[in-house]
């Protein structure tokens, strides 16, 4: 059978795409994780979210910028950096064309998350369209946004089970005068050593990754502030300042790594070298963010999120896979608040392809609520720890959205819904959930 493939342009026609519809709905865009956490299932319907493109408001002294969900994040940068700004974000497949939703909805991350955070920590405000067609608002355009609660942090690593995103606000940070970069080849246990030391001083690295057999430090500031720490960092670890071109050459090298990745950790840093260590592989690390991406044939990746699960931390694959090879390592401990989220804002299960396995299926979901626990295996949503922030924010006026947990650390909460819900457009098991656009 194939799928109708629907392109909507605005808020209007993505709930037309649900409410004028039927059956399971699979959301899609640029496709750059198409191949992360297993694969995704046949749909009746296909949402593709590169029509929800461009800016919609930008002031850049407040420092925020609203764009479509599937605005390429390259392009938006290229956009702000004519005004000295960026969105601080730099994860490998970004040069790719991932947009802006696609990021969120995979959690994905880069190196300067140990400076700025991910994708999760610079939404400040999302809107969202439900599986019935019912648009959601939730933030806004003001950093320090009470508003509500935060459900745009519940899309972060949810792969799209919960709705699609339609328009993102994003905060912005200053573009750094100059960025220098100290590298150290050295062993994965060096490494963490002198990760330790340095963390222990004043330096404020915005970038400390590994990167299969060479330390790489970033720093970034004024042009005589950073001098002067890239001195002393290089004192600290024997390692040695490198040049503009140099520096680029390293950062290109670690994201080809990245690239080249098969699963993708995450767990406490202090863990870290000792996961890795188990597996004799091509790996890049942040020591200081303990999320890491390593590269192992189809055989060993159970292995993998067996040593990872051991660890306490989360494990999913990030390419194509055959066979039995499971797509996530262990079950998240708030699985039965992600599946009460689940029948909450999707009770029909149109948003649904498979990627988290058997843990959002109706069966599944339906056993959490009579208090059957499901054993089945699997990681996180995301390499983050599962945690959930419900925040009693409610909106004037609108109607409560009850249950909400973070598959990749987003935060539970209610929004305010702006028309009241419709029929869903059909029944059944959901088609695929938010890929990278």
């Amino acid at each position: 059978m194939t799928a109708t493939i629907l392109t909507p342009t605005d808020l209007r026609s993505a709930c037309e795409a649900f409410t004028e519809s039927r059956g399971t709905i699979r959301i899609q865009g640029a496709g750059t994780a198409a191949t992360w956490a297993g694969t995704a299932g046949t749909a009746d319907v296909v949402v593709d979210t590169t029509g929800l493109a461009g800016i919609r408001s930008y002031n850049p002294a407040d420092m925020t910028v609203s764009v479509g969900a599937g605005t390429p994040l390259a392009q938006l940068q290229d956009e702000v950096s004519r005004n000295g700004q960026r969105v601080a974000f730099d994860a490998a497949r970004v040069r790719r064309g991932a947009t802006v939703a696609g990021l969120i909805a995979t959690a994905d991350s880069g190196p300067l998350a140990l400076g700025y955070g991910s994708m999760r920590d610079l939404v400040i405000g999302a809107t969202v369209v439900l599986a019935d067609g019912t648009p959601a608002r939730t933030g806004g355009h003001v950093i320090k946004n009470v508003a509500g609660y935060d459900l745009a942090k519940l899309m972060h690593g949810s792969y799209g089970a919960y709705g699609l995103m339609t328009e993102v606000v994003l905060r912005l940070h200053p573009a750094p005068e100059v960025q220098r970069t100290v590298a150290l080849d050295c062993t994965l246990s060096e490494a963490s050593g002198h990760t330790r030391s340095l963390l222990a001083e004043a330096h404020e690295p915005v970038s400390v990754e590994w990167a299969d057999g060479t330390l790489l430090i970033r720093i970034e500031g004024t042009a005589d502030g950073t001098a002067a720490r890239t001195r002393a960092l290089a004192e600290l670890t024997g390692g040695r300042a490198l040049s503009d071109d140099e520096a680029a050459e390293s950062w290109q090298r670690h994201v080809r790594l990245v690239d080249d990745a098969t699963v993708r950790i995450g767990c406490r840093p202090s863990r870290l070298p000792g996961v890795l260590g188990r597996f004799h592989t091509q790996a890049v690390a942040g020591l200081a963010t303990g999320v890491a991406t390593l590269s192992v044939p189809a055989a060993q990746v159970g292995d993998v999120h067996e040593v990872v699960t051991e660890a306490g931390g989360t494990s999913v694959t990030r390419g194509a896979t055959e066979g039995q090879v499971p797509a996530w390592g262990q079950q998240p401990s708030a699985l039965r608040v992600l599946q009460a989220v689940k029948h909450e804002l999707d009770p029909a299960f149109r948003l649904d392809s498979g990627r988290f396995g058997t843990w959002l299926e109706p069966a599944a979901v339906a056993s959490a609520g009579t208090g059957t626990r499901d054993t089945s295996t699997g990681a996180a949503p995301s390499v983050a720890a599962s945690r959930a922030e419900p925040r009693e924010r409610g909106t004037s006026g609108g109607e409560k959205v009850r249950g909400a947990a973070e598959p990749n650390g987003p935060t539970l909460g209610t929004a305010s819904r702006t028309r009241k819900p419709t029929s869903p457009g059909g029944t059944g098991s959901a088609g695929t959930e938010q890929e990278d656009s």
